[in-house]
């Protein structure tokens, strides 16, 4: 390949976001034939897949170790931390449920027996409303996204 046209290669892959380098493996004679290679490489791009000793390796050959190394931790972090919060918020609610059923069992201990059916139908009724409440919402979202969608 000549220089002009290896400059005119080199010039086509940075601007489809590809590393110059790849013009040595690009055999064309013609410029008409640029953008078809270049399209080429870049679905092959896009196809790459790699193992995580050979994702390292690469990574490492491009001079992005200590970037990676950073983004990666500041992922794993950030999901640590979401787990903590989200272990806290359930231990919490469990917690909670458990000191406002104990309360309720408190508060019935002194009510006849027909009271104490009145006060668990009541509950029963209240759990079934919640349910209601929460299905429908789902629905409007399961359908909201499938209007979304086009479906």
């Amino acid at each position: 390949m000549d220089a002009a046209l290896l400059i005119k290669v080199k010039d086509a892959l940075k601007k489809a976001g590809l590393n110059e380098e790849l013009a040595k493996d690009i055999d064309i004679k013609k410029e008409s034939e640029i953008e078809a290679k270049i399209k080429e490489l870049k679905e092959k791009s896009s196809k790459i897949n790699l193992t995580g000793e050979q994702l390292l390796k690469a990574i490492e050959e491009a001079g992005l170790k200590e970037s990676y190394e950073k983004n990666l931790q500041s992922e794993v972090d950030r999901r640590v931390t979401q787990a903590i919060k989200t272990h806290d918020e359930k231990l919490e609610k469990e917690q909670k449920d458990k000191e406002d059923e104990e309360k309720k069992q408190k508060e019935r201990e002194g009510l006849s027996d027909q009271d104490k059916k009145l006060a668990e139908l009541t509950d029963k009724v209240a759990a079934q409303a919640k349910t209601i409440e929460e299905l429908t919402g789902k629905f409007s979202n399961t359908n909201l996204d499938t209007q979304k969608r086009g479906y």
